[in-house]
């Protein structure tokens, strides 16, 4: 069962939501500007070397009484403002996600409801686990704590 956690909190474990669609995960788009200069054959291309925010839609089912679920699910998703998105198909990695929807909840049966969550990331995946680098120098050691970053996603 496919499931995400989000600010902490594991979104099957936690409240029963499940994802029912596995997400696509779109590559981050680069800004580039094009200028059209007139007599000028192509375009002149300004690479800033940045990229585009991404945008993940999650489908989501819950189980379980709906009713005593949805505040403390909306306050979970909404309240959290930016925070850390594990999936669990993919638990050695994150994105810095945000909701950015309202969610609306359709009920299926009474213990059953459906909706779509979603989140606004930065445009690369993050490690999960923190490497310890010992750097060694002349009056003892140093540690560091490094957060690996990957380009892309």
């Amino acid at each position: 069962m496919l499931s995400f956690v989000f600010n902490g909190k594991d979104s099957f474990k936690d409240h029963g939501i499940f994802i029912e669609k596995r997400p696509n995960v779109p590559s981050p788009k680069r800004r580039v500007s094009y200028i059209s200069i007139p007599g000028r054959n192509s375009s002149l291309r300004y690479d800033e070397e940045t990229y585009e925010d991404i945008t993940l839609s999650v489908e989501c089912a819950v189980i379980g009484n709906i009713q005593s679920k949805i505040d403390d699910i909306k306050a979970w998703l909404i309240g959290s403002g930016e925070s850390d998105l594990i999936f669990s198909f993919q638990s050695d990695k994150k994105y810095i996600a945000q909701v950015v929807n309202s969610i609306d909840f359709e009920v299926i049966l009474k213990i059953t409801s459906r909706f779509v969550i979603i989140f606004n990331c930065r445009p690369f995946k993050y490690s999960v686990t923190k490497e310890v680098i010992d750097i060694a120098s002349g009056r003892g050691r140093l540690f560091l704590t490094v957060e690996l970053l990957k380009a892309g996603p």
